[in-house]
């Protein structure tokens, strides 16, 4: 019995250390979720897709995913949106269209990173904290130490570009 008790402690402990990657990814993602992990790039000039943010006065640029979702994503753009503040971490804004997904749980949530919650909810991070939520990752804001000011603890409205 207690051999029994052994390998399934081992086994758990394995899938638990395989859950997540040091970057805080899901290292065992299907391989349609593997394009989460690099940039969009224009393939003649080697440059990054980038969106602009602004917030009040305030500019951030955003660098995006090389995936469905934020080629997708591109196609909204220029848009004006009022997004609602939620749990001190977040603001989100209800999309009118659906976007494709590729959900993983990224263990932790970083302060700048922009994801697509279900298929039609974008959320803006301004803190890091940990999850157990999935998500679609769309892109980072690259400059994210004004951006808790920006969106203070209210609703904003944010330009995207």
């Amino acid at each position: 019995m207690k051999k029994i008790l052994y390998v399934l402690v081992i086994c758990f402990t394995s899938c638990v250390f395989m859950g997540c990657d040091e970057d805080g990814t899901i290292s065992d993602r299907a391989d349609s979720d593997a394009t989460n992990e690099h940039t969009i790039s224009d393939n003649d000039t080697g440059k990054v897709n980038t969106v602009n943010i602004i917030i009040g006065d305030k500019k951030f640029v955003a660098e995006l995913q090389d995936n469905e979702t934020a080629k997708e994503f591109i196609k909204l753009l220029p848009m004006t949106v009022n997004m609602q503040e939620l749990n001190g971490n977040e603001k989100y804004v209800y999309l009118d269209k659906n976007l494709p997904t590729a959900f993983y749980n990224p263990c932790t949530i970083n302060s700048g990173d922009i994801m697509l919650y279900g298929n039609n909810c974008l959320v803006i991070f301004y803190k890091t904290f940990s999850s157990s939520y999935s998500y679609t990752k769309i892109g980072h804001i690259k400059e994210v130490g004004p951006l808790e000011d920006a969106l203070g603890k209210e609703n904003v409205i944010v330009k995207w570009e």
